[in-house]
């Protein structure tokens, strides 16, 4: 949360970015719970299928929707005849949709969703060093603490679930 809470070009925190936040967090927890019990009867691939296609309908409406509402239905599939956008669609349908989906099924069908859920935060500490990396963004001393923090909870539930396992 410390490193979403900055915002990078003014540093203040606003309402709508914190509610944005909660609802991420929420939807997270909900994914996880339901991926968990939709795991005892089907596969990680079969969830990952439905709720591609529930969501590729869904978005689709609501785009279309809105430009119909702004009158702009023939611009809806110019961005699909520009080379960049396409590598970026493909990218962020297979690759991040798709897969990451899939193996979050898939992990949340094995382990129980709170210790998922504390390795989910290492995306975090990877996401900032490759911004560091790829970027040259400065790494701020709050990032520290929470790359720290991050890596105590991943820590923490490890020993917390292995001392539990022996008991």
């Amino acid at each position: 949360m410390l490193i979403v809470f900055n915002s990078a070009s003014s540093g203040e925190n606003t309402l709508q970015g914190i509610i944005c936040i909660i609802i991420a967090g929420v939807s997270g927890s909900l994914f996880a719970i339901f991926s968990r019990k939709s795991a005892q009867d089907f596969t990680a691939v079969e969830v990952t299928y439905l709720t591609t296609m529930v969501g590729m309908v869904v978005f689709n409406a609501i785009n279309m929707t809105r430009h119909l509402l702004m009158g702009t239905i023939a611009t809806y599939f110019v961005p699909y005849f520009n080379t960049r956008n396409l590598i970026g669609f493909v990218f962020l349908s297979v690759v991040s949709s798709i897969f990451a989906t899939m193996m979050g099924n898939y992990v949340f069908g094995k382990i129980q969703p709170s210790i998922a859920s504390a390795f989910s935060g290492v995306s975090t500490i990877v996401t900032v060093l490759l911004g560091a990396l790829v970027n040259n963004e400065t790494i701020y001393k709050y990032h520290y603490v929470s790359i720290l923090l991050i890596t105590a909870a991943c820590t923490g539930i490890v020993v917390l679930d292995n001392n539990r396992k022996c008991h």
